[in-house]
């Protein structure tokens, strides 16, 4: 049996951060095009899982 959608139309992986996240993201990224932003993006991910592996 299907369950059906919700008033809020949310699932209960939606912590609530992510349209803050999605906004802080997009203010970062300014007037740069996306397919340029995405390397600034992977740079910092690998940076990250860098410091992990330390």
């Amino acid at each position: 049996m299907a369950r059906g959608k919700t008033k809020d139309n949310t699932t209960g992986a939606n912590l609530g951060f992510e349209s803050k996240l999605w906004s802080m993201a997009d203010s970062l990224r300014g007037s740069m095009d996306s397919a340029e932003y995405k390397h600034v993006v992977l740079g910092l991910v690998f940076l990250s899982s860098a410091i992990f592996i330390v």
